[in-house]
């Protein structure tokens, strides 16, 4: 359900390097394609980063070639942006028109030279405090520039050439997205925005971020008018009497359970007018006696109509969640091969490590899915789902089991940390003490993972056959790196992108804090530098001035051993000009 969280025993990366192939970690899971079917772009586009995973369909793939295996151990810093601010970065800016747009760890908006890392505005709502946020979206109808990007629960529209809000959009350049959800008072319901909105034609699409727990309001999907932030059109992920999927729920649900809400992000296919959107559980995350039923459309890729919000199709990932097991990462278009033709489809990862492929047109699944049955829930008033949907193919990309040959030395197995009341409307008899002990990690005395390694992977797998073309460790420990123990994989927290200089740029490792290129065709390691903090974030690439760039958001955040911080770095092969400045990685 809302942002991502504390990650299982093993993380992995997902992301599409050809037509048909996907790599995946399971913290930030995104994935990039080697040319998929794409939305009609110019040549300045094909420069830019101008959406949110590159392009509307979030392949993570450029065309761009100039920094390639050949050259590029040679990527040094161009330039670097400190933001002078402290709680961490997931954000992966935009670049259009040599502009980058990017947001720092206190929610001010900013634009700067994309050549250089010159400032040239900054935006600052007045609100205070930090929350995730992956990214902004960018508009224009030919006259009209805007950067659209969410502010806590807000959504501003910004003059994307002076960063100034645009007096006609919404309440004086923004819109609330805690109105026009049926839960009144308005002011008393929490939404975020935390990934950033779709923009097709007119309109530009909006999820959320809700509490795990009641009260929350629901999930709703919605789109605005992005010339006047008018409310065009809803989509109840919890739906009301008379809508498809209210049987699935208790008859007056719709009124007081929440989320089933999209905080991942989603994707686009503008040629069909289509948008794809993962849900998260419904609240509680772990306890379900007060919606008893498969809760549709919580746990669900759903493919909605994006001029009019009616649902295409949808396919429901977890029925009746009580594990908080919902889609971390927003779908991305991909094209693959079937008896010689060729299918547009759509990917979706999810955080039990599996990779759900579709037709996108239809939803028909491109793997076959079996049926898992479950045991019964033991819990008092608890109503388990019978089966759950499990794919045959690829294989999980992430450890389902814990078996003897995997343990290593470890001898007990035991989970421990904070405990948190469990609060429900429908108690159970007796007033049993359930508790909810929160998101732990299986870590051993030492505090590294309790298994064996790899303690997190990036992966290749061919979408056209659903097998791993290669499988590496990705991450490491800089303390047991310098007793000999390296390549051991860590946690990741990001996206990788692929560029037609067959490179995939990722850097999303917690504890090393490198920004690493690896070959595409076979994983090997090409080139690496050591960021200011962690880069938990997506990266961007882009040309300017036939110079190509690739720039990270270092903000770390998610190891509490270190510091957080806010810089954005950017690195291009070097060259002389008095407006850039090259050197060697940067240290922190």
């Amino acid at each position: 359900m809302k942002k991502k969280r504390t990650l299982n025993i093993l993380t992995s990366c997902a992301f599409v390097l050809v037509p048909s192939l996907i790599v995946t970690t399971a913290g930030l899971i995104a994935r990039a394609a080697n040319a998929p079917p794409q939305s009609d772009v110019s040549g300045q586009e094909q420069q830019d980063w101008p959406d949110y995973g590159g392009a509307p369909e979030n392949n993570h793939y450029s065309k761009l070639a100039q920094i390639n295996s050949s050259n590029v151990k040679r990527l040094a810093v161009a330039w670097s942006f400190d933001t002078r601010e402290q709680g961490g970065l997931q954000t992966s800016p935009i670049i259009v028109e040599s502009v980058l747009y990017g947001i720092t760890p206190t929610q001010k908006i900013f634009a700067l030279d994309a050549a250089t890392g010159k400032p040239l505005w900054k935006f600052d709502s007045g609100m205070r405090g930090t929350q995730p946020d992956r990214g902004l979206a960018y508009w224009a109808d030919g006259k009209d520039k805007r950067i659209l990007v969410g502010v806590m629960n807000f959504v501003y529209a910004l003059d994307a050439t002076t960063g100034s809000p645009i007096a006609s959009f919404g309440d004086h350049g923004r819109i609330d997205l805690r109105e026009n959800l049926g839960r009144e008072p308005a002011s008393s319901v929490s939404v975020d925005l935390t990934s950033p909105a779709v923009v097709y034609k007119d309109l530009l699409i909006v999820g959320g971020r809700n509490p795990e727990t009641l009260p929350a309001p629901p999930g709703d999907i919605r789109a605005y008018d992005a010339r006047t932030g008018k409310l065009r059109w809803s989509f109840h992920t919890i739906p009301r009497p008379g809508e498809f999927g209210h049987d699935t729920w208790p008859k007056d649900a719709w009124k007081t359970s929440g989320a089933a809400n999209n905080w991942a992000g989603m994707a686009l296919d503008p040629q069909r007018g289509i948008v794809y959107v993962p849900t998260g559980s419904a609240a509680f995350d772990f306890y379900g006696a007060d919606r008893i039923g498969d809760d549709l459309f919580a746990n669900c890729l759903i493919a909605l109509n994006a001029q009019t919000g009616e649902r295409v199709w949808h396919f429901q990932g977890v029925r009746h969640d009580i594990w908080d097991r919902d889609f971390p990462s927003p779908p991305a278009l991909v094209a693959v091969k079937r008896d010689g033709k060729e299918i547009d489809a759509v990917a979706q990862t999810t955080k039990q490590g599996f990779v759900y492929l579709f037709d996108r047109s239809n939803g028909k699944p491109l793997f076959p899915i079996a049926s898992q049955k479950y045991p019964p829930s033991t819990v008092p008033g608890e109503v388990a789902a019978l089966e759950q949907p499990l794919p045959t193919r690829p294989a999980p990309f992430a450890r389902q089991l814990l078996t003897e040959d995997q343990n290593g030395a470890l001898v007990s197995f035991l989970l421990s940390g904070e405990s948190k009341e469990l609060a429900s409307s429908a108690p159970p008899p007796e007033s049993m003490p359930y508790r909810f002990t929160g998101y732990h990690k299986f870590l051993d005395p030492e505090g590294y993972p309790a298994v064996a390694t790899p303690w997190g992977t990036l992966n290749a797998i061919n979408l056209n056959t659903g097998e791993y073309v290669w499988k590496i460790p990705l991450g490491e420990y800089p303390e047991l790196a310098a007793r000999g123990q390296r390549n051991t994989g860590t946690e990741n927290y990001g996206g990788p992108i692929v560029t037609a200089g067959g490179l995939v740029f990722i850097g999303a490792t917690n504890f090393d804090k490198k920004f690493r290129a690896f070959d595409k065709s076979n994983g090997e390691l090409l080139w690496e530098a050591i960021l200011p903090f962690s880069g938990n974030a997506t990266p961007a690439t882009y040309e300017v001035n036939g110079r190509q760039f690739v720039v990270i958001a270092a903000g770390g955040g998610k190891d509490p051993k270190s510091s957080s911080g806010g810089v954005y770095v950017a690195f291009a092969l070097p060259q002389e000009s008095p407006n850039t400045t090259s050197g060697p990685p940067l240290k922190h």
